[in-house]
């Protein structure tokens, strides 16, 4: 595995020095730039759970070091096109929990991920001209509400019995990106005021060959639509998205399909330099009576609510962010609600190009049908360097 990565390192390196030659030969003198950013953190994570009667069933923690780390290069070609990429720890927008220093060698069976060095979750061009660009490669996909909720999809919006939505975000289930094309408009931008058009065009699932006649009734195919708007400088801001994943379910012979659609919007409201506050909301669903009998159908609902609350008193930036999440199949009989409920809190304080933040987050998960739950309590610890 130290081999694979060493020569990955290695082509990469060589890549790089390749476009620097072709650059140097045609004069283009490229504009470069850098920039990263490492962590380190000390967690602690508290689990409690109670059975259907609200009795204590069980409790555990478990202190664990984690890290995660990002590099970033672009160059800037010419006036219409860019290159970017971004290298990032093997867990990505999520970190590596840390299992030991010890071990020196690889274990198939047990797939030690210590021994993974880097992923790649950006290597992309983009062109733009006037009013167009064109992202294509492994493009940046930023998360936003319909993303978090949209990811949690193939488990039906539910996990452990609960809902997943708001457990985590699309940043660490995808890196912030996909492979495909993000076509963008930009139909005003005068500073104060800005509105544009932006579509994502990438492969969910690729199924595989078959009849020509079915090349894409199998494939899944993932749609991202949004309509940014920027108002006042940036103190109002409007992000509608409407998220469409094809074959979700395919009939055997093809004839019919199910399809998922998720849509929502987040607003964002800068008051003072102080101050900042966003408010995002996402619902979607599907059915899955392209495949199944009307005795087994389902029609998973899911739902994801987000406030967040940003404070700059003077020294560090203090964050509150608090989720609820709703998932649900509608043609159960009867309808359980299982429901979300979380709060993320952190204080980032900067030291001489140092950041330390403190954060704590909580998850409770009830139902309704009965007394169940499940609290997660997490503290953690960061140390944070960027450049």
């Amino acid at each position: 595995m130290r081999t694979i990565s060493t020569f990955l390192l290695s082509a990469l390196m060589l890549i790089c020095s390749f476009f620097t030659e072709v650059f140097a030969q045609e004069k283009a003198k490229p504009k470069l730039s850098f920039s990263g950013d490492l962590q380190y953190r000390l967690r602690y994570d508290y689990l409690k759970m109670k059975n259907s009667y609200g009795e204590e069933a069980s409790k555990t923690g478990d202190y664990s070091n984690l890290y995660a780390w990002n590099f970033r290069a672009k160059a800037v070609i010419n006036e219409n096109l860019l290159f970017g990429m971004r290298l990032s720890n093997p867990s990505g927008g999520g970190p590596d929990k840390i299992l030991d220093n010890l071990s020196k060698a690889y274990y198939k069976t047990t797939d030690d991920y210590n021994f993974r060095i880097l992923s790649i979750p950006e290597m992309y061009l983009k062109w733009n001209v006037s009013v167009v660009s064109l992202s294509f490669g492994i493009i940046p996909v930023p998360a936003n509400t319909v993303l978090n909720l949209a990811y949690t999809e193939p488990d039906n919006y539910m996990t452990k019995g609960c809902c997943e939505a708001g457990i985590t975000t699309w940043k660490v289930y995808m890196n912030n990106s996909q492979t495909g094309l993000d076509l963008g408009f930009s139909f005003v931008n005068d500073g104060a005021t800005s509105v544009g058009l932006g579509v994502v065009s990438a492969v969910a699932t690729n199924a595989g060959p078959d009849s020509p006649a079915y090349a894409l009734k199998k494939d899944q195919l993932r749609f991202i639509f949004s309509l940014p708007v920027i108002l006042l400088k940036k103190k109002l801001s409007f992000l509608p998205v409407m998220h469409l994943r094809t074959n979700v379910y395919r009939s055997a012979d093809k004839e019919e399909a199910n399809h998922s659609l998720t849509g929502g919007i987040d607003i964002g409201i800068k008051p003072a330099k102080q101050i900042g506050m966003n408010l995002g909301f996402a619902a979607g669903g599907f059915k899955n009576d392209a495949v199944a009998p009307e005795d087994s159908v389902s029609a998973p609902l899911g739902m994801l609510a987000n406030a967040k609350v940003t404070l700059m008193p003077g020294y560090g930036k203090a964050t509150v962010n608090f989720n609820f999440g709703m998932a649900k199949d509608r043609e159960a009989d009867p309808v359980i609600n299982n429901n979300l409920i979380h709060f993320d809190l952190m204080y980032a304080m900067p030291v001489k190009s140092l950041t330390i933040k403190p954060r704590v987050r909580i998850w409770n998960f009830i139902n309704s049908e009965d007394d169940a739950s499940e609290l997660r309590v997490r503290p953690e610890l960061f140390f944070m360097g960027k450049f």
